[in-house]
This record gives C-alpha cells, structure tokens and sequence, in this order.
C-alpha cells in the first residue's frame, strides 16, 4: 500500500537552481554544540545514522534520558535503538518497497536548527538512481524543492521521503488526541495560521480525531495497547548562509545548502500560513494473539488542493516488525 502520491506532481529542476524558502530560519547555526564526541554517525548503526552524517546528539543529551518505558522497547526497540515497520504479504515478505522507521533517544532527527534528535519518525517509498532536487509547481510561489533523501547508514537513495516526530498516548492531557503542538508548529515561524489568525491551523491538526487514543494504555488480553501519534513532512532542501553541509550531506553534498522535514509555513495572504503538504498519523500499537506486535494506523492529509482543510482518513492499514531475514526494504 502506497502512501506516496504528491509526488508525481513534481517537476525537472537542477540541484543547482535550488531557492530560498522565504519562510524558513537563514540564521540557523553552522553547526550545533558539540555534546558528542565523536559527532559524525556511525554508518554501521544502519537505521540509527539518519537524516545527516552529521550527529552531536545536542539537544537529545541537553534533555535527559526521556526514552525509557515499554512503548520504547516494542516501537523502536530500546531507548538509544530505531526499528523499522514494513507491509508484509500473506507469505510473511515484506511486500512493498514503503515502510516507516520509528527511533528513541538514538541521536536521530537533527534538524538545522539543532533541535528534534529524540523520537525521529520516516516514511520511506520508492528507490531513486540520484539525488536531484524538483520543485513543485504547486507550492512554486513559496519556492519548495523536494529533494531525494540518501541514507546516511544504508546508502540507498530514496524516491519519495518523509519525516518528523512521533508521540504515545495524550502527553499528559496536554495532546487528547496524540498530535502535540510542536508537531502542528515550527521552531522558526511558531503556529500555523489561516491567513487570518496564527495558531488556527495548528489547533485543527491537535483536535483531529483519533479512533485509537481510546485503547491507549489498556489491554487486549495479550499486552497493553500504545496510542501512536505524528506528523510527517516531504524532505526540502533550500541554499543556506553556511559554508558547509553539516544539515544536507549526504543527500546533498554541495556546500552551503541545508536540508530539513518541511513544517514551515507558507505565505498566505502576506502572513505565515501553513505547510504545503502535512501528513497525520494516528496509530495503535498492540501484541496480536499469535504473540506478533502489529502497529495499525490511519493516515490524514493537508495538500495544496484543498488549502488547510484536513482530508481523510483514508483506510486502515497494518505493519508488522521488520526483522533479519523478512526482505525488508531498506
């Protein structure tokens, strides 16, 4: 089951025309607080070395050891690990190139404003030969480059990417249905307006319903069931101030460019609006009677076409573990 789509919209424009992103940050730092040491990912962790090369662990270490408790152990498989979720056919094979990797505290999700290395979530689709840049003439007015995303651990490139960060259960009452403002919000910009009003976006993605967020923390006579939220963003990637590509490579390796998951706004009607493309993800991670852990989801949209109202969901899905030997597709 495909998850892609937006991105046959795409069209021919060479890494070297890349534009600015008006409303994303040209002051992020060229690069973050050395808390690591050493600060480059190690690309035998495979999964764990994403989306950079470049890893100092900044804000992951600044916060504390959050990544501890069960949802740990069966999501991503320890608190400094990632795991890989994939469709299998009915012969046990993973049975599309289209899988998700969930991730703890592993150092993983540096984005350009040091920021977002813990509980990192990407939507993998497709392999691509190269990794050019295109640029959509739908969000052409707010200059988007949808680039392909290399593996800093596995090396392979990628057609379609998608990534941000992920949540378990109603963080405290604060997200009664999973999604949490920062995934509904930039770092840069703050919270996504209408044109009108800042944050109206923003609260309608929070107040989405979840059909899941009901089972969370009970069980099913087999485990305790998990409420799985996020949101995902299309990979873009914009020139930079910087002289290096300590935010790009390997996806891109020429200096001065920097690459992000892209929740900033666009401009609408002169003031920050919302992103081009938000995906939302509610999921339920739970143990099936044949003892299989088993992550069945609902996916929602916001695409250009329908301005910021929310579409979907659209139906139901199941992954299961990727495990050695399944064929997996990374």
């Amino acid at each position: 089951m495909s998850m892609v789509g937006h991105f046959m919209l795409l069209v021919s424009l060479a890494s070297a025309s890349l534009q600015d992103i008006v409303t994303r940050s040209s002051q992020d730092p060229s690069s973050c607080v050395q808390i690591a040491n050493p600060w480059w990912c190690d690309p035998t962790k495979e999964l764990t070395c994403t989306p950079y090369n470049y890893r100092p662990f900044t804000y992951n270490l600044q916060h504390g050891n959050v990544c501890n408790g069960e949802v740990f152990d069966l999501l991503t498989g320890s608190r400094s690990d990632a795991r890989a979720w994939a469709y299998f056919d009915a012969t046990g094979k993973a049975s599309s190139g289209d899988f998700f990797v969930f991730h703890a505290c592993d150092g993983a999700g540096l984005q350009s404003d040091c920021k977002g290395d813990i509980k990192y979530v990407e939507h993998f689709a497709g392999r691509a030969q190269g990794n050019s840049c295109q640029q959509d003439p739908k969000t052409s007015s707010n200059m988007r480059n949808y680039c392909k995303f290399k593996h800093p651990g596995t090396g392979t490139i990628y057609e379609n990417y998608e990534a941000g960060w992920w949540n378990d259960g109603n963080a405290g009452g604060q997200a009664p249905n999973g999604i949490t403002d920062y995934m509904a919000a930039s770092s840069a910009n703050g919270q996504w307006g209408d044109g009108v009003k800042r944050g109206v976006v923003t609260q309608a993605v929070m107040a989405w319903p979840n059909p899941y967020m009901q089972y969370d923390g009970k069980s099913n006579g087999y485990g305790t069931m998990h409420a799985i939220s996020f949101t995902t963003f299309p990979w873009v990637c914009t020139r930079s101030d910087n002289g290096d590509n300590y935010f790009a490579a390997p996806s891109q390796v020429e200096t001065g460019v920097k690459c992000y998951a892209d929740n900033e706004p666009g401009w609408y009607k002169n003031t920050p609006g919302w992103p081009p493309y938000v995906y939302i993800y509610h999921m339920l991670l739970y143990k099936e009677a044949s003892g299989k852990m088993a992550l069945k989801g609902q996916k929602s949209t916001i695409e250009p076409a329908t301005g910021w109202s929310i579409q979907g969901p659209e139906a139901e899905f199941v992954l299961y573990q990727c495990h050695p030997g399944d064929a997996c597709p990374w």
